[in-house]
């Protein structure tokens, strides 16, 4: 007989945008033409240290997705920075093996990216910089380009 899986729950419990640029160089100018981003994001998935004290942080069981993005479009002098954090926490106590997992590395990420993706639409639509939608992104895939 086989053994049980390891089965890993894990629950979002709190995004976070911790630093904001817009640098907009060229106000009112070239509002017709179409927007040209590039568009650049990177994440890494961090823990806590036993020495990290906080009322919603359990450092046996919490960990963050922390997101960094940065949006340019050369030809309008626009520059948008952010860093975000996405606070996880996990059923059970974390472990090596847990880290390790394959789930945990793509699926807190792709759990978290929904929320990017709305305040970047709502922040781009609202500074009236032109609507930015992040195209969605495959965790998995980028995980197995990884190795």
């Amino acid at each position: 007989m086989e053994e049980p899986k390891l089965q890993i729950a894990i629950k979002l419990l709190d995004f976070q945008v911790s630093e904001l640029l817009v640098n907009n160089s060229s106000l009112f100018s070239n509002k017709k033409k179409e927007n040209e981003f590039e568009i650049k994001i990177g994440y890494k998935i961090e823990y806590f240290d036993v020495e990290d004290k906080s009322e919603i942080i359990n450092e046996n069981r919490n960990y963050t997705v922390n997101f960094n993005v940065l949006l340019t479009d050369s030809k309008k002098g626009l520059t948008v920075k952010l860093n975000a954090s996405a606070l996880f926490e996990a059923q059970n106590k974390i472990t090596e093996e847990f880290k390790n997992s394959q789930f945990v590395r793509t699926n807190s990420p792709a759990i978290a990216f929904p929320y990017l993706r709305s305040f970047i639409t709502t922040l781009t639509s609202n500074t009236g910089i032109g609507q930015v939608i992040l195209p969605t992104m495959n965790f998995s895939q980028m995980e197995s380009e990884d190795k």
